[in-house]
């Protein structure tokens, strides 16, 4: 069995034409066979669904001893290989680039010092908000990941990307604390 190909054994069904073999075979070739089945990587319920007997069966046929003449006789059978495994592997996720997350960092206490229409670090504010926008524009970064490596809430994030004009509404209701910034108040 080849081991460099992930392999699945969960619900895995054996080929119809091992289930006519297990049937036609004599006890103890057929015993044999489930052996060689058992060791080439398959379940106790494929084996019993493909045989017609219980797991619990198969499991103590399994048990039995085998003489060398019963694997001479089923030499000939097939032991086919479990199937693929698909790909379950999730994409890699998008992380915010060094220099990025440096200047966020260094922005970010003084970015949350502007309130009201007060436009003292104004400007600061808004380059912490462009960055950020473009964490999650162009870099590709999720905002809850961006919201963990800075401390705050993801929902703070939504809010400053949508306060400042970087995103739509979701809904598109006016909702006063959700207005985009008045020009005026723009640095």
């Amino acid at each position: 069995m080849n081991t460099d190909t992930p392999r699945t054994k969960r619900n895995a069904d054996l080929p119809e034409v091992v289930g006519v073999h297990l049937r036609h075979l004599s006890r103890a070739d057929r015993n044999a066979y489930l052996q060689a089945l058992r060791a080439g990587g398959w379940t106790l319920r494929s084996l019993a669904q493909s045989s017609g007997l219980t797991r619990e069966r198969v499991r103590q046929l399994l048990e039995l001893p085998l003489e060398p003449t019963d694997r001479e006789a089923i030499a000939d059978l097939p032991v086919p290989e479990l199937p693929v495994r698909p790909d379950q592997s999730r994409p890699q996720k998008a992380d915010v680039s060094p220099e990025t997350l440096a200047r966020l960092r260094e922005l970010q206490p003084v970015a949350q010092l502007v309130r009201s229409h007060g436009k003292r670090h104004r400007l600061e504010a808004e380059e912490f908000t462009e960055l950020l926008a473009h964490a999650v524009q162009v870099e590709g970064v999720s905002v809850y990941r961006l919201a963990k490596h800075l401390g705050v809430t993801h929902n703070a994030i939504r809010f400053r990307l949508m306060r400042y004009g970087y995103v739509a509404q979701p809904d598109g209701r006016a909702h006063r604390v959700h207005q985009p910034l008045a020009a005026r108040n723009r640095a």
